[in-house]
């Protein structure tokens, strides 16, 4: 199975290990792949352009930014802002844009604690697991990780993830705030024979002291009108 590598779940490897846990068994007996709910971070390798949109609601303000991204272009151009709160976007905001979405990220991936997996659901078309992350392999940038715990479901009909959901289980630190309930969802969809597996959505809701006040942030990114680029512009 193959993947778009743009995109913000998953994708790495396990590790080695001496023995396979009975959910992996399980996993290998439904050909399903498991590992499809690691953590990635790159845009590097993308194979298609697609739209993007990013609405942040809080009380009082909500923004909102509509891009494009296309791997054919240079990569501090790849994304493109097109508008900033349905208005043409200023030079300021494309710049800050930019700058956000081409910031490098060392060591993308978060792989799953493989001995941390239990079985919630196993009915005759879905499977749910729970799952944590490797609190020894994280990055940096993904150190609130080691305090949230995930659900993931697969269908056992088309082979593939169809949403994760992770959530705090503890208080932690999210981009520089201290955060009392974390909870993000992330949607997929196959596309194509080739099975590559496609974000839809990103949800992301948090609770968090904001200059000594409880706040709460609501994102949601969206992607659509993905395009596969050929060979020949790789």
């Amino acid at each position: 199975m193959r993947y778009c590598a743009i995109l913000l779940i998953v994708f790495g490897g396990f590790g080695s290990r001496a023995q396979e846990s009975s959910a992996e068994t399980l996993f290998r007996e439904l050909q399903l792949e498991i590992w499809q709910i690691e953590e990635h971070l790159t845009d590097e390798l993308a194979d298609r352009s697609f739209n993007y949109s990013y609405l942040i609601i809080k009380e009082d303000d909500t923004t909102k930014y509509e891009a494009n991204f296309d791997p054919r272009r240079p990569s501090e151009e790849r994304w493109q802002l097109t508008a900033y709160n349905d208005s043409t976007p200023s030079k300021h905001h494309k710049k800050e844009f930019r700058e956000f979405r081409t910031a490098p990220v060392e060591r993308p991936h978060a792989l799953i604690d493989t001995t941390r997996i239990a079985i919630l659901e196993n009915s005759e078309t879905k499977l749910a697991i729970e799952f944590y992350y490797n609190k020894e392999e994280l990055p940096e940038h993904l150190e609130y990780l080691k305090k949230c715990k995930g659900v993931a479901w697969f269908s056992k009909t088309s082979k593939h993830l169809e949403r994760t959901e992770i959530s705090n289980t503890a208080p932690l630190e999210f981009r520089l705030l201290p955060v009392h309930s974390f909870h993000r969802s992330v949607f997929f969809e196959p596309a194509g024979r080739d099975k590559t597996l496609l974000i839809k959505e990103e949800q992301t809701e948090i609770m968090a002291d904001v200059f000594g006040r409880t706040t709460r942030v609501k994102e949601i990114k969206s992607y659509s009108n993905y395009e596969i680029i050929s060979e020949g512009h790789k």
